[in-house]
């Protein structure tokens, strides 16, 4: 990738937990899209009361503020996917600036669903390019034969669109929120109940 392809840095503040106040710095790799504060807010508010039972996977991380933001909540482990090699390193970087101790990987999503995880319970979280089509529907099916994520683990979509799939292999939709122009499905694997957050973070 030539320079010319990193139009902008940027900056992220991180919202709650050991880290809040902090700034990722990112650049502003093509596909790299970094999940708007008010969504990120509004998404940890539902996750919060998982933090301590489950660990967290950025699918697709980007600028990262997903990932480091559910480390500074407590989730453990973390895990932050990229295919750029270019994103990998700038996490890496901002990893060992904020000693936070993550999980970096590059690679495809859908290859770590066909690996597996480490087994336990896990919040997934995917936010693809919008041009994917059916990225979260393939995901969770692929997901529902890795026997390494456990009964209550969460799958969470961010779309552009407003409308998700009620089941997708073992993971059904239990919460859509709508924040401005971006919309967020929570699925659970099994029985799982989830938090409402408060009215005023509901878009």
């Amino acid at each position: 990738m030539s320079k010319k392809d990193k139009v902008s840095h940027g900056r992220l503040r991180i919202n709650r937990g050991t880290l809040r106040g902090r700034y990722l710095k990112f650049a502003e790799y093509p596909g790299v899209r970094p999940t708007l504060s008010r969504v990120r807010e509004a998404v940890f508010n539902i996750l919060a009361d998982y933090a301590e039972t489950h660990g967290f996977v950025d699918l697709c991380a980007g600028s990262g503020a997903m990932g480091f933001e559910a480390w500074s909540l407590g989730f453990d482990p973390v895990w932050l996917l990229d295919q750029q090699a270019e994103v990998i390193a700038m996490l890496r970087d901002q990893a060992e600036s904020l000693d936070a101790k993550v999980v970096l990987q590059r690679q495809d999503a859908q290859r770590l669903a066909r690996r597996g995880l480490p087994d336990g319970a896990w919040v997934l979280y995917a936010d693809p390019p919008y041009q994917v089509k059916r990225f979260h529907e393939k995901m969770m099916k692929r997901l529902s034969e890795c026997a390494q994520v456990h009964e209550g683990s969460l799958y969470v979509a961010e779309q552009e669109t407003l409308k998700f799939v009620e089941k997708a292999g073992v993971f059904e939709l239990v919460k859509s929120r709508k924040y401005g122009r971006v919309h967020i499905g929570v699925y659970a694997k099994g029985a799982t109940p989830v938090e409402e957050e408060s009215e005023d973070e509901a878009g």
